[in-house]
């Protein structure tokens, strides 16, 4: 699951080749400006990044603003807006949420919530689940197979035990 804004050709660039290189289903919103219905409502995200979009890299922490604020999570495991440093009023670097990618689904979840106003939108891969895909799967199961019982053969099947036919009328021999 990535999300990158339609005139972000870098990020986009990078979320398509994760996505094509990726074995699997793969989800990616991309934000677009639709001059019909709701124009401009990614304008304030696209024009000001800085402020407004929290870059998502594996093992850093979730920081905008310059590095300025960041992403806590406070009592009842709710995100919260701090300012991120030293001193009074100031939350240190070490207590700001650290992305990963490959971290649980309930984390990818409270990611997809960070909305406007009150939170910096996450661009980037929120979650990635490497598994393997069902053709990989029933291709195991076919080798295990092979491997347990030998290669088999298809004579040998067919005229191995009680065999039945259907005769004309549908009743069986």
């Amino acid at each position: 699951m990535a999300r990158a804004a339609d005139t972000d050709a870098k990020l986009m660039g990078v979320i398509l080749q994760e996505a094509y290189q990726h074995k699997g289903a793969v989800f990616i919103e991309l934000l677009q400006n639709c001059p019909v219905f709701n124009d401009g409502v990614w304008e304030a995200v696209k024009d000001d990044p800085a402020g407004r979009q929290i870059a998502l890299t594996e093992g850093k922490p979730l920081v905008f603003a310059g590095g300025t604020k960041g992403i806590k999570l406070g009592p009842g495991m709710t995100p919260q807006v701090v300012d991120v440093g030293d001193g009074p009023g100031k939350t240190p670097v070490s207590e700001i949420m650290v992305h990963a990618e490959r971290g649980s689904m309930l984390y990818a979840n409270l990611l997809a919530q960070l909305v406007q106003p009150d939170f910096p939108i996450p661009m980037g891969v929120l979650y990635r689940h490497d598994k393997p895909t069902y053709g990989e799967l029933a291709t195991q199961q076919v080798d295990d197979a092979i491997a347990k019982q030998g290669q088999g053969d298809l004579n040998k099947l067919m005229y191995s035990g009680m065999v039945w036919e259907v005769g004309a009328d549908g009743t069986r021999h």
